[in-house]
């Protein structure tokens, strides 16, 4: 499955990133871009939903960790959806 995502901001502070696909060290940087600009935007919780990913790395696990250190300064989190217990 190729790799997409997909943003949707559900009220002032929350927004849903939706992941599908491979999230790894190629696509990963893209999936950074998108939380930090959300973040710098004033969004404060984060929903990261994994449902459609079928692979995710050490790369991945990364920008997950530094999107929760610049939330919890700011009184922000994340939230990850998953239902692949490989994942």
């Amino acid at each position: 499955m190729n790799f997409h995502i997909e943003d949707e901001a559900v009220d002032d502070s929350t927004h849903v990133i939706e992941l599908g696909g491979e999230v790894d060290l190629y696509t990963a940087p893209e999936f950074k871009e998108r939380m930090v600009d959300l973040i710098e935007q004033g969004k404060k919780q984060i929903v990261v939903d994994l449902s459609q990913a079928t692979f995710i790395d050490s790369t991945t696990l990364g920008v997950l960790v530094g999107g929760v250190k610049r939330l919890r300064p700011e009184g922000g989190s994340l939230t990850l959806v998953c239902s692949d217990e490989n994942i």
